[in-house]
This record gives C-alpha cells, sequence and structure tokens, in this order.
C-alpha cells in the first residue's frame, strides 16, 4: 500500500462529514476512534484503525486481539455514508473478517439500512451484505 499522510490520534486522515446509514453525523468525526491511527492511501481511499473498545462491528469477540478498520474509498468526497462508500471491517485471529460477519441476517439488514433502528453504528454491517450480494453494490437504495 503507498500511504499519502499518516495521522495518530489527530485529525487530518479522516472526513469530519463522515455520517452512518441513516444520515446522522458519525460521533467520532474529529478522529474516527479513541486510540486510532488513520491514514491515506494515494487513491485517496481514507482508512481508520482503531480497537474501537466494545463494539467490533458484529463480529464476536473471544477475548483475542481485534482491531476494527474503517475504509472510506473515496476518502472525503461524498456521500461520505456507511454502506455508500464507507464499510467496516474486523482483523481477527489472523483473518479479516466483514462488518456484521457474526450478525443475523435480520440483523445485518436492519443494521444496514437507511431506516435502522440504532443509531451511532448504523451501517457497519454492510460489508457483510456485500459479500452476501456476490460484491455487488449498492447494499443501501435511498429512497427519494
Amino acid at each position: 500500500m503507498k500511504v499519502s499522510k499518516v495521522c495518530y490520534g489527530t485529525k487530518g486522515c479522516w472526513s469530519q462529514n463522515a455520517k452512518n446509514s441513516i444520515g446522522h453525523v458519525y460521533v467520532s468525526n474529529e478522529r474516527c476512534g479513541s486510540g486510532d491511527v488513520s491514514f491515506v492511501l494515494i487513491n485517496g481511499t481514507s482508512v481508520c484503525m482503531d480497537d474501537f473498545r466494545d463494539f467490533r462491528f458484529g463480529v464476536k469477540y473471544n477475548g483475542s486481539t481485534m482491531i476494527g478498520f474503517l475504509m472510506d474509498v473515496n476518502g472525503d468526497r461524498k456521500p461520505n455514508k456507511f454502506g455508500h462508500d464507507i464499510f467496516a471491517v474486523v482483523f481477527h485471529e489472523d483473518k479479516i473478517l466483514p462488518g456484521g460477519y457474526d450478525a443475523t441476517k435480520a440483523q445485518i439488514d436492519a443494521n444496514c439500512s437507511s431506516k435502522c433502528p440504532s443509531n451511532l453504528f448504523c451501517g457497519t454491517y454492510c460489508m457483510q451484505k456485500v459479500v452476501q450480494q456476490g460484491y455487488k453494490l449498492p447494499v443501501i437504495v435511498d429512497k427519494k
């Protein structure tokens, strides 16, 4: 990977306009997590790495090391929205698993929706929906 910029727990490598799948501003926009390292690839993709404390993006925690990754595939360009151009994966036991990996289909469908019932982490299971759809996008279609 070729990196153009690295941020260690500081602003500058993650969009401050990132939104969850229901359009609410993602709570950690100043940085993408509390103990994060984020970076921007040469192609403009923004990546955030963090342990995200107790939230594991729908991957079951079994006491081993887990690191969450948020990827905004087009960086600071719109839509900056989970399930559209922002996706979550988890590094767990030497594997990279899609966000939502251990969730049920009903949980994935509810989370990866523009009508997600929770709030903060809406859209973080969308990578598993991408896998379930045979890697076809989009996974969320906003009704206009």
